[in-house]
């Protein structure tokens, strides 16, 4: 037993010999080996080393987490690319404005029809009529417009071609694919839908104006003034509309517009007012039908046409659609100017149709063209609408129509306005229209008299 604590007392005594024991830096220091500090300068290089990795490890790990996050917000939390939050607004304290601008302005664009125009000016009778578009409305009266041997007017200038551009706002019904279908109105992309114009349809996101993609017209309905359009928006961030009950609209209740009032620059602006009256009818320019629609005082201007209407929790309620702005009145100037009166299409009204032709689509297109019979109009205050030019080898041309005649009848009906012209066309099921005009001549005393005639055009 001596033997065997002995022999276990000289191994402890051996390996504490062979440890070597950790320095302290403060011995290190303090050592007399210490030389030149070159310890010291070995720790401070450990210590710099160390310091390094762990900023690089820091930056590693935002890289990739920002980097997981976009990831994580396209494909997991945003389906559409819209904002990786939901806006639950229920309820008469979540009713604000800030709210409704934050849910509905993704769904509104601002649009863009670019066409270029190919036409012939008139000659004398068609400037005369330019210069002085009451010309029909002043002789018609006093003139009897009987049948004169000699015809006058007519001719062509060289041919012209005019890039024109429309401004209007839409709505994003639905969305499918990667393809979102906008609501907007007719008369916004009516010019794109005339054969003879070459014409290109841009929808904006956000008001930055290069931020666009070119849509396609899937269909339309000149009698509620409504058409649908399609967009690729992969990479946007946009939203369908929450869509509401028209129906359920009160005198009083506020109502939120959202659209681009005077153009791009301006896309995505959020007016405030309430419902003024229900039950309004109106007749709106080139459609033969009034038109049913709620009226409010929110603001309105050119631009605003086919842009949301939406109740305080962000449902769309109805399309934007006109505003009062000139009426006749009797007093001395006989027009009057109206402020604070807005017209908007319910969406119940609008619902139905938008539904069955994206459905009957299938993202294809249905209907993107109406007759182009060859006319270039102005209107005419008085009623109708005076021919500005005719398109060569159009088929007005071959019908013998001139520039200066003023249309009064389609096929019996009474024209309104160069809109209604496009509409009676627009509704026909037949390709035959007779025109009939007032056309201005020369006498045989030099002066000038308006000759009735009708004309058979066949488009």
């Amino acid at each position: 037993m001596k033997n065997f604590f002995n022999m276990f007392g000289k191994k402890n005594k051996n390996r504490k010999k062979n440890e070597k024991e950790e320095p302290n830096i403060s011995d290190l220091l303090d050592s007399p080996n210490f030389e030149g500090g070159k310890t010291k300068k070995n720790l401070c290089i450990k210590r710099s080393k160390f310091v390094g990795l762990v900023v690089f490890l820091s930056i590693v790990s935002a890289v990739i987490g920002a980097f997981c996050a976009k990831f994580l917000d396209r494909l997991i939390f945003n389906k559409y690319y819209n904002f990786p939050r939901e806006l639950h607004i229920e309820g008469d304290t979540c009713g604000s404005g800030e709210a409704v601008g934050l849910k509905a302005s993704l769904s509104v664009v601002g649009i863009k029809c670019e066409y270029v125009n190919k036409g012939s000016s008139g000659a004398f009778f068609g400037r005369l009529y330019e210069n002085f578009p009451h010309f029909g409305g002043i002789f018609k009266d006093k003139f009897n417009f009987e049948e004169e041997d000699e015809e006058g007017g007519g001719g062509y200038d060289e041919e012209h071609e005019f890039v024109n551009a429309g401004l209007g706002s839409g709505v994003i019904y639905k969305i499918e694919n990667d393809i979102a279908y906008v609501v907007t109105n007719f008369h916004v992309i009516k010019e794109a839908l005339l054969k003879e114009n070459s014409s290109t349809i841009k929808i904006y996101f956000g008001n930055n104006d290069k931020n666009y993609k070119v849509a396609q017209i899937i269909d339309f309905k000149p009698q509620i003034d409504i058409a649908v359009l399609s967009v690729p928006i992969k990479g946007e961030r946009v939203v369908a509309a929450d869509i509401g009950d028209s129906k359920l609209l009160n005198v009083g209740q506020e109502v939120y517009t959202i659209g681009s009032p005077t153009g791009i620059k301006l896309n995505s602006t959020l007016t405030h007012g309430i419902v003024s009256a229900l039950d309004r009818e109106i007749e709106l320019e080139g459609i033969d039908n009034k038109v049913d629609v709620f009226q409010t005082d929110a603001a309105l201007n050119p631009g605003n046409s086919g842009g949301g209407v939406f109740d305080k929790h962000g449902k769309l309620i109805g399309i934007c659609i006109a505003k009062a702005g000139i009426i006749p009145y009797g007093g001395l100037s006989g027009k009057l100017q109206i402020e604070g009166i807005s017209y908007c299409l319910p969406i119940n009204i609008v619902k139905k149709y938008v539904e069955t032709t994206i459905e009957k689509s299938n993202g294809e297109t249905i209907k993107n063209e109406i007759p182009d019979i060859g006319l270039r109009l102005e209107n005419i205050s008085s009623g109708g609408a005076y021919v500005k030019s005719v398109v060569k080898d159009s088929a007005a041309d071959r019908a013998g129509i001139k520039p200066g005649d003023q249309i009064i009848k389609i096929d019996g009906k009474t024209v309104k306005s160069k809109h209604h012209i496009d509409c009676i066309i627009c509704s026909k099921d037949k390709k035959v229209a007779k025109f009939t005009i007032y056309r201005p001549v020369y006498t045989r005393m030099g002066a000038i008299k308006l000759k009735k005639m009708d004309i058979n055009i066949t488009f």
